[in-house]
């Protein structure tokens, strides 16, 4: 982006400085894009070739003749460096001149009237989007793994009054809104990086591992839903077995595994994460967890009220992040507002 030159700042006390104006910060508000579109100028804007400060609608300019009378009239400064019978004899016919309010630079410049904005900001595309034609190594993509570790609680049923494309009413639960978010995100992986690996890990009471849905889900025991290490080790044991297919192969039988398993019980988060972790530790930096809740941790490792431990639950997921963090995974959550997560 260019804006104002570093010409615009002069030397001050340090009493000026607390209340001086830093023309390099503006505020935008993104809202309001849509209605500054009429400020839209088609023309390349033109830039001064000492500052590069921008053209705009207080720039002044003249024409041949009223630089040269100007030029005549105004005794030369440091400012108003320029003025001179050369300067104006370089003036081509068509040419406006430009001096420019920054540095005082004058620039000899072809001005049409569309370059001319007619409002205080405006808007230029100057490079149009170039289209990615580079390839990505298919054995690279092939070692990146998403595990989406779904909420499947029973609060996931709760239905919500919502209009189809027709405009006719329905109700729509939270499951079935994640799932269709889901099962969205998969078709565009499997379209841009058909040799990515996609897993499933889904929480309620119950901690399932679908994994890549090709395999029975298998299950968390109860008893270690409050043992860090054994969360964890299950994930990543579970990898080798459960996850070994692209999303491309696999594709319809993790949205199946999704689509077949029911709601039950509270929110055991923490556990469901760090299997989360363990299971997309097989693939390189930069595999991913994604979380969809719609509610508070409540059950198992990191459990925020109904008897947990909240200051211990912080510390729990520290440390998990601490673990994903080294293993290169990252993590991301989805809820809903509201919902106390």
């Amino acid at each position: 982006m260019n804006s104002c030159s570093p010409f615009a700042y002069f030397g001050k006390s340090q009493a000026e400085q607390e209340d001086s104006v830093d023309t390099n910060v503006f505020s935008l508000k993104f809202n309001d894009l849509d209605k500054r579109e009429k400020n839209f100028v088609e023309s390349q804007p033109i830039f001064c070739s000492n500052c590069t400060s921008a053209f705009n609608s207080a720039s002044k300019f003249y024409s041949e003749d009223e630089y040269a009378a100007l030029s005549q009239n105004v005794k030369e400064s440091p400012h108003q460096n320029g003025f001179s019978k050369k300067t104006v004899s370089e003036v081509k016919k068509h040419q406006k001149i430009w001096i420019c309010e920054f540095c005082g630079n004058h620039n000899a410049i072809d001005l049409e009237a569309s370059q001319i904005p007619a409002q205080n900001d405006a808007f230029y595309m100057l490079e149009t989007a170039k289209k990615n034609t580079s390839t990505i190594n298919p054995e690279f993509q092939k070692n990146e793994s998403i595990i989406f570790c779904i909420d499947n609680s029973g609060s996931m049923d709760q239905t919500t009054k919502v209009k189809d494309a027709n405009g006719k009413k329905k109700y729509v639960s939270r499951r079935e809104c994640v799932e269709a978010a889901v099962r969205t995100q998969l078709k565009e992986m499997g379209e841009k990086y058909p040799n990515r690996k996609a897993g499933l890990v889904m929480f309620g009471s119950n901690i399932e591992l679908a994994g890549d849905g090709v395999k029975p889900s298998i299950f968390l025991p109860n008893s270690d839903k409050h043992d860090f290490d054994k969360c964890l080790s299950f994930g990543i044991n579970a990898s080798f077995k459960h996850l070994t297919g692209t999303i491309q192969k696999n594709q319809d039988s993790v949205l199946t595994a999704m689509k077949n398993t029911k709601a039950n019980g509270a929110t055991a988060l923490g556990p469901a994460l760090l299997a989360a972790i363990g299971l997309a530790t097989q693939g390189k930096p930069g595999s991913q967890v994604v979380i969809c809740t719609d509610g508070l941790a409540n059950e198992g490792l990191g459990s925020f009220g109904f008897g947990g431990n909240e200051s211990g639950a912080a510390e729990f997921y520290e440390k998990a992040g601490q673990i994903a963090k080294s293993r290169g995974v990252m993590v991301s959550i989805i809820t809903i507002k509201g919902q106390g997560c």
